[in-house]
């Protein structure tokens, strides 16, 4: 993703760090898989025209959807992580960053009968685990 500061922010000399923070907003089953969606908060600390170090925040969002047969119904546990992050500045007001999300989702409670449409209980195990990825 990239995206422009604001008029009334500092110009970028140089980028020292991206701090990213993934949110998981929400996240529900159905019978064809799981949907999650979420938001990356994207702190980007930078030098100024000045050479004073300055933030901004920019905030992006996302949704995955996941196709899973056997798909429990109940509680979604999704564990974010980040891969790798790149950022450069394109142009003293334009940022480019390039990353990697993984989502570990998995789920347990009650898994739904698709000829009769009834729930049956289920161990409280994690049976459906995958790992998916946020580019």
């Amino acid at each position: 993703t990239d995206f422009t500061l604001p008029d009334y922010y500092p110009e970028v000399t140089k980028v020292l760090k991206v701090l990213p923070e993934i949110n998981i907003l929400s996240s529900q089953c159905s019978e064809s898989g799981i949907s999650i969606g979420g938001q990356v908060v994207l702190t980007l600390l930078y030098c100024g025209s000045d050479e004073q170090p300055c933030s901004f925040t920019h905030i992006y969002p996302f949704t995955k959807a996941i196709e899973a047969k056997d798909v429990l119904y109940g509680t979604v546990c999704v564990e974010p992580r980040v891969g790798y992050m790149n950022t450069k500045a394109v142009a003293p007001r334009k940022i480019e960053v390039h990353g990697s999300l993984a989502l570990c989702v998995c789920n347990c409670a009650c898994k739904l009968d698709s000829r009769s449409g009834a729930t049956a209980s289920a161990p409280p195990s994690h049976t459906c685990r995958k790992t998916v990825s946020v580019t």
